[in-house]
């Protein structure tokens, strides 16, 4: 697990280098035909990172209270009633794959409810969670990637 999750956060660590010369505007942008943005991207690896690997482990989140319903599969800043604070968004990033790391080396992870992806993959244990969330991570790297060329 020490690779994957050290992966993860050197993922996120792409992540941020690449938005890290756009502006407010640029990450808020909703390109034609797409759902969401650049930040809220961000948002939802972190937040799906929190779901399937502490609340299905009944482990309590470490982001606010209001970021699921924000960030989660569905969602749509076209929701938002004001826009994301894309420092706090940033900072959570960067804090929760560092505490993924500690609470799993501490583990700090109980009984794993299993629970079946949309894609049809059924995580029994954290560790399930823990790959699963890297590779879905790495999708939406994809589609950052895609966005950055839309609203340059």
């Amino acid at each position: 697990m020490h690779f994957i999750i050290e992966a993860t956060k050197q993922l996120r660590s792409n992540c941020l280098n690449l938005i890290k010369d756009l502006s407010d505007e640029q990450l808020h942008s909703i390109p034609p035909n797409y759902n969401n943005n650049i930040i809220w991207h961000l948002g939802h690896m972190f937040v799906s990172e929190q779901i399937l690997c502490y609340a299905k482990s009944n482990t309590p989140l470490l982001i606010p209270e209001i970021y699921p319903t924000l960030y989660s599969k569905g969602t749509s800043p076209r929701e938002w009633t004001s826009p994301a604070d894309v420092q706090e968004v940033i900072r959570y990033m960067k804090l929760t794959g560092d505490a993924l790391e500690s609470d799993y080396q501490n583990k700090k992870f109980g009984y794993y409810n299993a629970y079946t992806t949309s894609a049809g993959s059924t995580l029994s244990t954290i560790e399930d969670a823990i790959a699963y969330s890297y590779g879905h991570e790495n999708l939406h790297y994809g589609c950052i990637i895609s966005m950055i060329k839309l609203v340059r």
